[in-house]
């Protein structure tokens, strides 16, 4: 028997049957599929006690849960004595998964639906779950790191060293729910909080800004020796100043009609390997997947026109890039790029957003695979 295993509650479930064959037909995890009056059967009661906590996840449909939840919870307490949280709701959509839900952290859930390819959603849930069981391998290790620092403390070295090592797992845990599974970058809630960061940090310098003493500035001697690498362009056009990049895979939804859903994810996955190893960014530069086939990059003490050097860089690079249809033969995709910057009556971050997004929207209107900034179109 596999040592990890997710068990599908039959009830209200019964339409997703093919998928779920499907799924334990691939992945490299247990899977059943039950009627919930099974589930206390000695058979399960076996396989429950012989598996870790964290091993274990069972798939259910949110308005079946809300009918058997205290009874359910009592059955899962009483068998792994501690409160079971290993859920995952199962919706019908038209997504694999509801960004949004997920990202907020309400619940975890997947997005199945009838009328998509079932091998292709096979794939998706069982790549979603090797991640579950990966963070609640992690979780349970932090709880265990808990548990035994209170028994074991003696010496303040050793309640140090346990400090240390259940910080290092919070923080392990808290940045794996930072980032999106499928490109490695950073996922949608990330990057509107490093937003929010960048926002405040340039409000701060705008502050110095305006109360920068010019009078004493000028009688400050300007070195006359100069060097190569000189920063170009004005004090201003660094500080009090950050820009975005609003990025789309141009004609994404023809590479999945025409090649199918696995090559449409080599393509986002390359992209994201361009973007976090080919050097293309600096090192404070963030980068994360927005949504679907849609990127956006911050770029801190950049204006518009600075951010256009590293926008027309992955632009080329990943147009020059080869991908192959499984057929043989190949092709290559555009990106389409809006860049805006902040402007200092921008309210929220969702301004600069937009902005960033009407210069998108401009570059795949007027032939895709172009690079625009807003502040100079509009």
């Amino acid at each position: 028997m596999n040592d990890k295993i997710v068990i599908f509650i039959r009830n209200e479930l019964e339409e997703f049957s093919g998928i779920i064959k499907k799924i334990s037909e691939i992945a490299p995890f247990g899977v059943e599929f039950v009627a919930f009056e099974d589930i206390t059967t000695e058979k399960y009661n076996n396989i429950l006690r012989e598996t870790l906590h964290a091993h274990v996840f069972f798939g259910i449909a949110p308005s079946f849960y809300k009918t058997i939840s205290d009874k359910f919870d009592s059955y899962l307490k009483a068998i792994f004595q501690v409160p079971f949280s290993n859920l995952i709701f199962i919706y019908q959509g038209t997504q694999f998964m509801n960004d949004h839900t997920f990202i907020l952290g309400k619940s975890i859930c997947f997005y199945f639906s009838t009328s998509l390819d079932s091998c292709i959603q096979a794939n998706y849930f069982t790549i979603y779950q090797l991640q579950l069981f990966e963070k609640a391998v992690i979780s349970n290790r932090l709880s265990d790191y808990i548990t035994e620092t209170f028994k074991e403390v003696v010496y303040s070295e050793i309640l140090v060293r346990k400090n240390k090592e259940i910080e290092n797992l919070y923080n392990e845990l808290e940045e794996k729910n930072r980032i999106d599974y499928l490109t490695s970058l950073y996922n949608r809630k990330a990057l509107f909080d490093f937003l929010e960061r960048e926002r405040k940090r340039t409000l701060r310098d705008i502050w110095r800004l305006d109360s920068y003493d010019t009078n004493m500035a000028k009688k400050v001697q300007e070195p006359v020796v100069t060097y190569s690498g000189k920063p170009q362009g004005n004090l201003t056009d660094h500080l009090g100043i950050y820009s975005v990049l609003m990025i789309d895979i141009d004609n994404f939804k023809s590479v999945n009609d025409k090649y199918g859903h696995l090559v449409g994810d080599v393509v986002l996955r390359t992209l994201g390997d361009i973007i976090i190893n080919d050097h293309i960014l600096r090192e404070n530069d963030v980068a994360g997947r927005f949504g679907g086939e849609e990127f956006i990059i911050i770029l801190p003490e950049t204006n518009s026109v600075n951010a256009l050097g590293p926008a027309l860089r992955l632009a080329e690079k990943f147009k020059n890039i080869n991908f192959s249809d499984n057929l043989e033969g190949t092709f290559s995709i555009t990106l389409s790029i809006g860049i805006s910057e902040y402007h200092p009556d921008d309210d929220t971050n969702d301004d600069i957003i937009r902005r960033a997004d009407k210069a998108l929207y401009y570059a795949k209107k007027h032939g895709k695979g172009k690079v625009i900034i807003y502040e100079k179109v509009f």
